[in-house]
């Protein structure tokens, strides 16, 4: 992946994939920061509201009596007392109680502040200072703690407040703790950090597993594809990766079906349809691979042209069914003698081409005198009537340095020699001047006194892309009913020939 550029499609998945899970992540990260900020507040809360109560309890225990504010005009000075005592200019309790909690006290008289923690910009405690008159009001009103976010001397802080009621019912003042925002912030802040740590690993990670599963998807895909460019080109033969056929999913199904398409174009384009033997077209293809193979390998191989005998006087006696019959059963025993040595190929009506590959010549002719044994034993019945068949075969040593056409003209000569002397036999050799000789006869016979059936193809033989174009074409021709090229081509020969014969007469 690392020399690759990422595709279109592998970028949609990725966006696909690594989007909704970072938003995902993002989300669940806001939950989880405002839920433990809410939980950081209330345990806050819960401490400032325990300290106001504890300082007042204290008050209570040490100081009993009521809370009276007691003025001197004539110096201008007010003074609190709790009973009988002062506690005006008295820190020594509320400083205790920051000491151990961490929390600013104050004792307020009314709204202003008469004993307290909390200093001044100057480093003075704030005495005499105010507060909110809403708190005042709200604290008033309710019995219970009141927590707020206010603002004391310009900076914010957390402050929670109980009322201070005399026993005659009268509302003195309040007793309030406070924690600063800024500290709370800080704190809170060390609890996200590892939140957003965990989201960030987790949302790299889902990527890193997106990625590798994505880049493995691509990788398959381009794969199928490289698959399929080489189908398009005519090769028919090469292996689907096997990371794309083992894969349990829709990806290695289609892998699978695009094997099976091959392999059913295969058949259509390199066998023959009756015989299922390798057509001409791959014949040539085969030898010409063999061939060069060999001339790279030093391995010898061979070739052997055969044709079944009197094949026509078959066709003629007994049908054309029980000439294809004939036909299938030379082809089995053909497969059976190839496997694993080469190549059958149904060369052309009843003339069959072998190709022997990595093999020495001697053990050839071996195996093709043993393959002529069984044709002539073979059984084959046709209406309760058995039909005995004989085949006349020439074979040669194939050379590497020669052209392959001449070699399959030479060993197409050796059967006609065959054919000359009597069929029923293998041939090896020929006479150069009899070859000669045999050639002229069989170029002056007419071809309708010539006893065998011989296809001729022509030198290009059409690509298996043009086929299936052709096959395509013709089969969407028979569904509208129309005439195929074959089919209109023998129309426009016959009209010739009746067009002839009226101007001949």
């Amino acid at each position: 992946m690392k020399n690759e550029k990422m595709g279109k499609m592998q970028k949609a998945m990725l966006l696909c994939t690594v989007l909704p899970t970072l938003l995902l992540g993002i989300a669940i990260a806001l939950l989880a920061v405002y839920l433990s900020r809410s939980a950081l507040e209330n345990e806050v809360d819960s401490s400032l509201v325990a300290n106001v109560n504890m300082l007042k309890a204290i008050l209570e225990e040490n100081y009993p009596g009521t809370y009276v504010m007691m003025e001197d005009k004539s110096q201008g000075i007010v003074s609190l007392f709790k009973g009988e005592t002062e506690l005006t200019g008295n820190f020594n309790l509320i400083d205790a109680v920051k000491e151990s909690s961490g929390t600013d006290m104050t004792v307020f008289y009314k709204d202003t502040r008469i004993l307290t923690t909390i200093k001044t910009a100057d480093g003075l405690r704030a005495i005499g200072t105010g507060v909110n008159t809403a708190i005042v009001a709200r604290v008033e009103r309710t019995s219970e703690p009141l927590c707020v976010r206010t603002d004391i001397n310009g900076e914010l802080y957390r402050a929670c407040y109980i009322p201070i009621v005399n026993k005659n019912g009268e509302f003195f003042g309040m007793i309030g703790a406070a924690r600063s925002a800024e500290e709370m912030t800080r704190q809170a802040n060390a609890m996200d950090t590892p939140i957003w740590i965990v989201t960030a690993l987790g949302t790299l990670l889902a990527s890193l597993i997106s990625l590798r599963y994505t880049g493995a998807v691509i990788k398959a895909i381009k794969k199928i594809h490289g698959f399929l460019a080489k189908m398009i080109s005519g090769d028919l033969h090469g292996e689907m990766d096997m990371s794309v056929t083992t894969r349990e999913d829709e990806i290695g199904d289609t892998g699978k079906s695009i094997v099976r398409v091959q392999g059913a174009m295969q058949v259509l384009v390199e066998r023959d349809p009756l015989t299922t033997l390798y057509n001409r077209r791959f014949g040539n293809a085969k030898l010409k691979h063999i061939a060069e193979r060999s001339e790279v390998t030093g391995e010898g191989f061979a070739i052997a042209m055969g044709d079944i005998d009197f094949f026509k006087k078959v066709n003629d006696t007994y049908g054309h069914d029980a000439g294809d019959l004939v036909l299938k059963t030379v082809s089995d025993e053909m497969k059976r003698m190839m496997a694993s040595r080469g190549a059958a190929v149904r060369w052309g009506g009843e003339e069959f081409l072998l190709i022997f590959e990595n093999t020495k010549f001697g053990p050839v002719m071996h195996v093709l005198e043993f393959f002529l044994d069984r044709i002539r034993n073979a059984e084959i019945f046709y209406d309760g009537v058995r039909i005995p068949i004989t085949m006349t075969m020439g074979v040669k040593e194939g050379r590497s340095d020669v052209d392959l056409n001449e070699q399959i003209k030479a060993v197409d000569e050796m059967l006609y020699y065959g054919k000359e002397h009597g069929r029923n036999q293998l041939v090896v050799s020929v006479d150069e001047e009899e070859a000669a000789a045999i050639r002229e006869r069989w170029a002056e016979k007419d071809p309708d006194e010539v006893e065998e059936t011989v296809i001729t193809f022509p030198e290009e033989m059409i690509d298996s892309e043009s086929l299936m174009i052709l096959l395509a074409n013709n089969m969407e021709k028979d569904i509208k009913g129309e005439k195929s090229a074959p089919e209109e081509k023998a129309e426009e020969e016959k009209a010739a020939e009746e067009t002839e014969e009226v101007s001949d007469e």
